[in-house]
């Protein structure tokens, strides 16, 4: 059978794509990358916020579209969807063949193995599952071409933050073992992978269910021993884990990027209490201090809500002086999403949708003063960059300062060079997001 994975949502729905397809490929199963070549089309949603659901419904319509007309067999929904609205989901598209949920995406072969009837099969457990990780000895399939790679690190989360469906969706926080994530960095690296980039929904969490213990310091200085590995990237961390003991490492670590990627949704004292993030302004402005004490060099992204319920005007001010204030070098801003299940949607005062939008673009108007600041300091120095791609005219890439997928690029007036090459530039120019840079003659 050939297979077609369609991968909607974040990075860790696409490593789970990606370990699924290697599940697959394993068995002799054919991953294909079109619909056209496709017997099979798996569509691996998200569920996050009602935009992801609504992008998810778009796809799933397309698929069953081309189902009628093409070679397809059979059409599989899983992920996250599935999990949160099951029953809505199968009202809306009685023609899927599959719907599986989170927690049983490891049965998902034995699932398409029993049967090639078009029978409409429904697997959906609230046990929160397991984690899906690979075999020892088996190999996860990448894009082609690709340098860096995300590494989930666990599965669920057990924060609770009152807007947030994840534990729903994913159970309890399930750190993997130290040994499988070192395992699977190390094939990772035997064939080309230079970056690796730390993802869970907490990865400052990691180890404490595990090890009774964090031990996210630890498991990156083993990582660090791993040859090929030229960057480790840590994305998704809650500020309330970020320890001394981490921050030295960054400092110091020749691997480890001076880059946090490290989400703190508001900072108004009252909306942080009512969202359940466990700490409050001073000692979340304390921790940044740190962090920037400690490790001068650092790049910090972050994220943030606005119009979360009863969200004031005065509170939203607040919130845009803060990023003002601290001036984070990459941020991202998302308009508050009812969902139903959550402790928030309790909340009765609502912040009008078109509030919510505006506030959105005062924050990202804002950002972009603070973006143009931040990229005219490096105009003049000089770093080694990761070449992502070509076009026509340029090489694009990133340096260590810069995430796949959420910043900018670095363009780099040059193609003499390709994919997987890391060289050093000099920044002579930057246009919004991007950089401009030119290749350093050793």
């Amino acid at each position: 059978m050939r297979i077609l994975f369609l991968v909607l949502g974040c990075s860790k729905n696409q490593v789970e794509a990606e370990t699924l397809a290697s599940l697959f490929a394993n068995k002799g199963y054919e991953i294909v990358d079109s619909y056209q070549n496709a017997d099979c089309v798996i569509i691996h949603t998200c569920a996050f916020i009602s935009t992801a659901r609504e992008e998810a419904e778009w796809h799933i319509r397309k698929v069953l579209e081309y189902k009628k007309t093409g070679s397809c067999r059979k059409v599989v929904v899983t992920g996250c969807w599935v999990q949160y609205h099951t029953e809505d989901v199968e009202k809306i598209f009685p023609e899927v063949d599959h719907f599986v949920g989170t927690a049983e995406l490891h049965k998902l072969e034995k699932i398409l193995s029993q049967t090639d009837k078009c029978l409409q099969q429904k697997h959906v457990s609230r046990s929160g599952g397991g984690y899906l990780d690979l075999p020892l000895g088996y190999k996860r399939m990448l894009p082609k071409g690709e340098y860096s790679a995300f590494i989930r690190l666990a599965e669920g989360c057990n924060h609770g933050c009152s807007f947030c469906v994840i534990p729903q969706l994913r159970g309890k926080y399930r750190s993997r073992s130290i040994k499988s994530i070192v395992n699977e960095v190390r094939i990772l690296s035997s064939y080309g992978v230079k970056e690796i980039n730390l993802i869970s929904q907490n990865t400052t969490y990691y180890g404490l269910d595990l090890y009774n213990k964090l031990m996210l310091t630890r498991l990156i200085e083993k990582l660090e021993n791993i040859e090929g590995i030229k960057w480790i990237r840590l994305l998704y961390t809650h500020p309330m884990y970020i320890n001394s003991e981490l921050l030295k490492l960054m400092n110091e670590s020749d691997k480890l990027c001076k880059y946090l990627d490290m989400p703190v949704q508001h900072v108004n004292d009252r909306l942080l209490k009512l969202m359940r993030r466990g700490m409050g302004t001073k000692k979340l402005l304390e921790i940044i201090g740190r962090i920037r004490n400690t490790v001068p060099e650092i790049v910090l992204r972050t994220t943030l809500i606005a119009g979360f319920p009863t969200e004031t005007r005065k509170e939203f001010r607040e919130l845009s002086d803060f990023v003002k204030e601290i001036k984070f070098n990459h941020l991202g801003a998302f308009e508050y999403s009812d969902e139903p299940s959550t402790l928030s949607y309790k909340l009765k005062e609502r912040v009008p949708p078109l509030e919510k939008t505006l506030r959105v673009e005062t924050l990202f108007s804002i950002q972009k003063r603070v973006v143009s600041d931040y990229m005219k300091k490096r105009l003049g120095t000089i770093s080694e960059v990761l070449i992502t791609g070509l076009n026509q005219k340029h090489a694009v890439g990133r340096s260590c300062y810069e995430a796949p997928e959420v910043d900018g690029n670095v363009i780099i007036n040059t193609l003499a060079v390709k994919p997987g090459d890391i060289v050093k530039v000099r920044y002579i120019g930057y246009r919004e997001y991007d950089i401009i840079a030119e290749l350093v003659k050793e």
